[in-house]
């Protein structure tokens, strides 16, 4: 679940997706503390995690997310007027996890980077800014689960945070991964 104002009017909305009926739905704030429902979208099979950001930089924001059981992600355009089109979908590696948004080779465009469960790498999906990605992986050495993002060392670049989903004793392992000049550099910390 995630919470953007989709529609420009200065107000928080919601988006979540809804595994049962492989759909996500977008709950519009009214402002007085009330929402009312857009029309489900159509998702892949098992929404798992759900993104938002400007992926064609339209000054819209638009809808990312996993399809954990249909190998892809999806991407909602927001095409104004509170509606959006069919998802277009982007294969990954077999069961995406969760995703985050950043620009990482700086060319003004947003791109995607995916947890594979199960495995020990990441997707990432460089956003081309004609409407396709080009989709490399990434060996990290652990099974990537939560991911996020942050400067970690204060160069003014956000910096790549994955979480291990296995536990390694009594421990859990989150590996920081620093964004240098268009490359990445992996490094292991012990965090909890």
């Amino acid at each position: 679940m995630t919470t953007a104002d989709i529609n420009g009017d200065g107000r928080i909305d919601i988006i979540h997706p809804n595994c049962k009926n492989d759909q996500i739905n977008i709950l519009f704030n009214y402002g007085n503390g009330t929402f009312i429902s857009s029309r489900n979208y159509s998702t892949g099979m098992g929404p798992s995690s759900v993104v938002v950001g400007d992926m064609n930089n339209d000054g819209k924001i638009d809808i990312i997310i996993t399809n954990k059981y249909s190998d892809n992600v999806g991407i909602f355009y927001n095409i104004g007027n509170d509606t959006f089109t069919d998802q277009i979908i982007y294969p990954t590696s077999p069961r995406p996890l969760c995703a985050v948004l950043v620009d990482l080779n700086e060319d003004n465009y947003l791109d995607i980077i995916v947890t594979i469960q199960n495995t020990d790498k990441l997707d990432i999906l460089l956003n081309t800014g004609n409407g396709t990605f080009t989709r490399m992986t990434h060996f990290i050495g652990l099974q990537p689960g939560i991911i996020t993002t942050a400067d970690i060392d204060n160069d003014n670049k956000l910096d790549i945070i994955v979480g291990d989903s296995k536990q390694v004793g009594k421990r859990y392992f989150c590996r920081i991964i620093y964004r240098t000049y268009n490359c990445l550099k992996i490094s292991s910390k012990k965090l909890f």
